[in-house]
């Protein structure tokens, strides 16, 4: 008799370590569990560098006013193309009452900031340098002057992204612009062609995209 109660009591000492060792896998089964979810919301590679985003094209619209020479109202659209970043710009400018003109250039755009992370918004800096072609076209009391030639400028232009695909900046720009000018007076008179060389200075308000 005191066999069989002896057998009992190990066979329900047994019965009992298991239940505690099952109930104590479970416990730390549930505390694990949401310890695994935190873990997977973090990116893989957290711990690395942060790298810049890769260059996309860019589309850009520029507005000076009151802030150019030799011009009062100026306005251009630019489209950047990424890896080289090759720029294209195409603007008209206006000096009410007097004249205006408009341009084309081409050229590279060298980036030389990019504080920008994942999330894709902080600045960048970027140095524009352009070639293109010009035309004007000025006058007062009867006489104008018609010109055309070549420009070159270089600039420096300043953006904050405020979000991956929108970004408000500054652009300043200098160079100097050479005309094949010839004059009309209002007799009908035409001088012979000289050249004309003016300097190129603005200050612009950048949306860009």
């Amino acid at each position: 008799m005191a066999c069989g109660t002896e057998w009992r009591l190990r066979e329900l000492d047994t019965t009992t370590r298991a239940r505690f060792f099952v109930a104590t896998a479970a416990v730390l089964a549930l505390f694990a569990l949401p310890i695994e979810v935190r873990a997977q919301s973090f990116p893989p590679f957290a711990g690395e560098k942060l790298r810049a985003p890769e260059p996309e094209t860019e589309f850009a619209l520029f507005l000076s006013f009151l802030s150019g020479f030799p011009d009062a109202i100026g306005l251009s659209a630019a489209l950047t193309l990424p890896a080289p970043r090759v720029l294209v710009e195409a603007g008209v400018w206006a000096l009410p009452f007097f004249g205006a003109g408009w341009w084309l250039r081409g050229g590279y755009s060298f980036r030389l900031v990019d504080t920008r992370k994942r999330a894709r918004t902080g600045s960048t800096l970027d140095l524009p340098l352009l070639l293109g072609v010009q035309a004007n076209v000025s006058g007062c009391c009867g006489i104008s002057d018609h010109g055309y030639g070549l420009d070159a400028t270089v600039g420096l232009d300043w953006t904050y992204w405020v979000s991956p695909h929108f970004g408000l900046g500054l652009r300043l720009t200098g160079g100097a612009m050479a005309s094949r000018s010839q004059t009309h007076d209002y007799t009908g008179q035409v001088s012979d062609f000289e050249l004309v060389v003016w300097p190129i200075a603005r200050l612009a308000l950048g949306l860009h995209f």
